[in-house]
């Protein structure tokens, strides 16, 4: 995993080679490791959407309400949310805002990029 800092306390971490998930479909997922700088480890799921800019959606893979994993979350591509499989708490995947009970913060959402490097980069917080 390599990372170069930017500014305001983001870096841009190198997380897949495209090269490597060819063989996802439209609207399926991979989950993957990203490490910080500091050596903090955080799991986020990518997940292919043609209809975002980059092509990904990408997402902590963590509700924020008791810490279930979401790689199996129901995922609303038109409306753009997401919804934890446990207790159904839901939440926007632009801003990661909770939309209904029984969450009340937000889940780490991403900004994706395909670098001309063939390789797709997470703009990640250096404090998750």
């Amino acid at each position: 995993m390599e990372t170069e800092n930017n500014e305001n306390d983001y870096i841009w971490a190198k997380v897949l080679g495209l090269n490597e998930i060819t063989e996802i479909a439209e609207k399926d997922s991979v989950e993957v490791e990203v490490e910080l700088d500091d050596g903090r480890i955080t799991n986020i799921v990518l997940v292919k959407d043609s209809s975002q800019e980059s092509g990904w959606i990408a997402y902590e893979n963590k509700c924020s309400h008791d810490s279930e994993n979401l790689n199996d979350a129901d995922i609303d591509f038109e409306n753009h949310t997401i919804q934890c499989p446990r207790h159904g708490a839901k939440f926007d995947l632009e801003t990661g805002d909770p939309l209904c009970m029984p969450a009340i913060t937000p889940i780490n959402v991403f900004a994706v990029k395909e670098a001309e490097d063939g390789y797709l980069y997470l703009m990640v917080p250096n404090k998750i």
